[in-house]
């Protein structure tokens, strides 16, 4: 009578411990989704403000919505602003940095540390240039499978409009109306930025900037190279066999 007592608690135990697993679980992925969808709106956003066209009283409510920090003071003609989103692991960064065994148990349980950077740049009144980022974290386990570095990194895809192509910086891809690269000094990273004028076709444009956000979602298969984060910028690089 007292085994089938014992094993009833141990039967109940365990089904509670299960229940616990799987509601946390399920909490982890669901922040990591309404992540996502927030970063993917964010692109959108971003990408409806016109070069040369949109002007700060219409992007107002964008710098609002993700309530955007300027850079000096904001003016009708001439304003920076930059918007930053981030998951769970990002806003709670000082507890995990504190807490590594936690931060661990988070990418154990589908958690991918990420956050997502947007800037718009007015001047002459009007959208002159823009940027997106998306930053995430590859654990050691993960990237010591990449043939990477056993201390974990940053997987960085950016893309940019700007006026005029960044002058002194070397990229494997060059167009006179766009470039493809990397930084060559970030020993904790890997990157891949496409940077583009208004003079670069809109189709090219569309194509380079493809960002996937799976990246953000992934669990059993993370994310951890160029061609993971920006799939066509790198197919580009490796089709002009520059890589």
């Amino acid at each position: 009578m007292q085994m089938r007592y014992f094993a009833t608690r141990i039967v109940l135990l365990f089904a509670v411990l299960t229940a616990v697993l799987c509601l946390i679980v399920f909490s982890v992925r669901a922040q990591q989704l309404a992540f996502r969808h927030r970063a993917e709106r964010l692109q959108y956003d971003l990408q409806r403000a016109e070069y040369r066209k949109t002007t700060l009283a219409q992007l107002l409510p964008v710098f609002h919505r993700w309530s955007a920090s300027y850079n000096g003071p904001c003016r009708d003609n001439e304003c920076s602003a930059q918007m930053t989103i981030g998951d769970f692991a990002y806003r709670h960064a000082d507890f995990f940095s504190n807490h590594q065994r936690l931060f661990r148990a988070y990418g154990f349980l589908g958690g991918r540390p990420a956050i997502v950077r947007a800037a718009v740049a007015i001047k002459g009144g009007v959208v002159r240039a823009k940027s997106y980022a998306i930053y995430v974290e590859v654990f050691p386990k993960e990237s010591e499978h990449g043939g990477n570095t056993p201390l974990g990194y940053s997987l960085i895809g950016e893309t940019s409009l700007v006026e005029s192509l960044p002058l002194g910086r070397s990229s494997p891809l060059r167009h006179p109306s766009y470039w493809i690269g990397w930084p060559s000094g970030c020993e904790i990273c890997i990157a891949i930025e496409v940077h583009a004028t208004p003079d670069a076709p809109p189709e090219d444009i569309q194509r380079l900037n493809k960002l996937d956000f799976s990246c953000l979602t992934r669990w059993f298969q993370p994310c951890r190279d160029k061609g993971d984060i920006m799939p066509e910028a790198w197919a580009q690089v490796q089709k002009e066999d520059l890589s």
